[in-house]
């Protein structure tokens, strides 16, 4: 027998031989396959992850414990931008992801599931100190004109090429134009 999941041999044997036999077989010994079948796993703390704002500190996962098996995880999902997440690293585009905690299959425990969706929202731009330009003394020359933005200090993450400056009309001509980012 055993204790363990797994397969395995019992045999038995005939006492009386003489006066009794197997159906399948003349000997007095037969051999009979029985299987312990792994238990349903289970969270003994269940695991999580919860959301940030982009640009700030990604939070850590809770990994959570399991009956049995040791507990991994993955990042799935899409961020803002449309593009397809999957990865052993957390994310750091703002979108909308899942934590996928896995408890790996034992001998006597199968394998463990869980998904825990969580958000990195977009950072807040409360005002123009979220940004640095620079206002060159423009002198009118027929060609269009523009500003230089940057983001501050405090935005840790967000690149000069992530910024779009519209301006209130093309700023060709002399003359002030306002602009938004």
């Amino acid at each position: 027998g055993g204790t363990e999941g797994g397969e395995y041999d019992v045999e038995l044997t005939l006492k009386d031989p003489a006066n009794y036999k197997w159906e399948s077989t003349e000997d007095a010994a037969l051999t009979l396959k029985f299987a312990i079948t792994p238990a349903d796993n289970s969270w003994i703390a269940e695991p999580g992850i919860d959301g940030w704002t982009y640009g700030s500190t990604p939070n850590a996962p809770v990994m959570g414990e399991a009956v049995s098996g040791a507990v991994s995880v993955k990042y799935v999902g899409t961020d803002n931008s449309g593009n397809a997440y999957d990865s052993a690293e957390r994310p750091l585009q703002a979108g909308a992801y899942k934590a996928v905690f896995t408890a790996a299959a034992t001998g006597n425990y199968g394998a463990l599931t869980k998904e825990v969706p969580f958000t990195i929202s977009r950072a807040a731009l409360t005002d123009s100190s979220s940004f640095t330009y620079t206002e060159p003394a423009l002198t009118y020359n027929g060609q269009k004109q523009a500003v230089t933005v940057a983001p501050a200090e405090s935005l840790a993450g967000v690149k000069a090429e992530d910024i779009t400056v519209n301006y209130s009309a093309e700023p060709k001509n002399a003359g002030d134009y306002t602009f938004t980012v």
